[in-house]
């Protein structure tokens, strides 16, 4: 990455950086996430979640990625808004849609400064495949979590994803790596200057050196939706691999769930 072009805008890690500004990104997305188990599982709850369709409900879809969760919901009679900040990402939006034959409005911002979007402007809404964990920084995430929350009606739901920080403990490498992360983000956060929290990664992916990704325990997401408004929250677990909603009893499922999928109202 040519560091020169970097924008260090507000919960925007440089890997993020890269990977919002890398074009074949967005052009092989839909190939290389083809039959994914998990946006089958986010159609269901997300038409669960937001009642029968009609186009007097906006849908906006922070973080949208090339709509692959928002442009079926329109083709179903949802009104849409796509937001993303990576422009390759909306041309992908825009291309799809106009081969769909359906209208989306598409905004190019940062999740973390959407003051361009009006108070209660849209119905209902989505922040889905880990997108807050894109995110840098708790204080950050939790702006942009207000402004999900100023944005959707107050009657409202907002739908989220966010991966388990414990399930690493089952990942191959996990254990190290949640050992090392203890250690160094506590030294951060108490001798050091608190940039690495608890939670934070940095991987390789798609050819990308860096990227960047937050893991959530579960009382740190639900403390920052309920810092940010959302009191009511539906936690919904994922089961590993198969990633479908895990509904029955389960030893340590908190700790053995791939993550959540979260609906959350006020």
């Amino acid at each position: 990455m040519n560091r020169r072009l970097w924008s260090p805008l507000p919960g925007v890690d440089a890997g993020t950086w890269d990977y919002l500004n890398s074009s074949w990104i967005a052009e092989r997305y839909e190939s290389y996430f083809a039959d994914h188990p998990l946006f089958a599982v986010d159609q269901d709850i997300l038409l669960s979640a937001f009642g029968p369709a009609s186009h007097e409900k906006t849908i906006v879809d922070l973080g949208c990625g090339n709509g692959r969760a928002l442009l079926p919901l329109v083709q179903k009679g949802f009104a849409g808004l796509a937001v993303d900040l990576s422009p390759s990402m909306l041309r992908e939006v825009r291309d799809r849609a106009k081969r769909m034959e359906v209208e989306v409005p598409c905004v190019h911002a940062n999740l973390v400064q959407l003051e361009g979007l009006s108070d209660a402007s849209c119905d209902h809404g989505m922040c889905l495949f880990s997108t807050l964990g894109m995110i840098h920084g708790r204080e950050h995430r939790t702006t942009a979590l207000r402004h999900f929350r100023r944005i959707i009606k107050p009657n409202g739901t907002l739908v989220l994803h966010v991966h388990n920080y414990w399930y690493n403990l089952f990942d191959p490498g996990g254990p190290w790596w949640l050992f090392g992360n203890l250690i160094a983000s506590g030294w951060s956060q108490t001798f050091g200057n608190g940039k690495l929290e608890r939670g934070d990664k940095h991987y390789p992916y798609r050819g990308l050196q860096n990227m960047f990704l937050h893991v959530f325990p579960r009382g740190e997401i639900q403390a920052s939706l309920q810092a940010a408004g959302w009191t009511n929250l539906e936690f919904i677990p994922l089961r590993p691999v198969s990633l479908q909603p895990w509904h029955e009893p389960a030893w340590f499922k908190s700790i053995r769930t791939v993550g959540w999928v979260i609906v959350c109202r006020s």
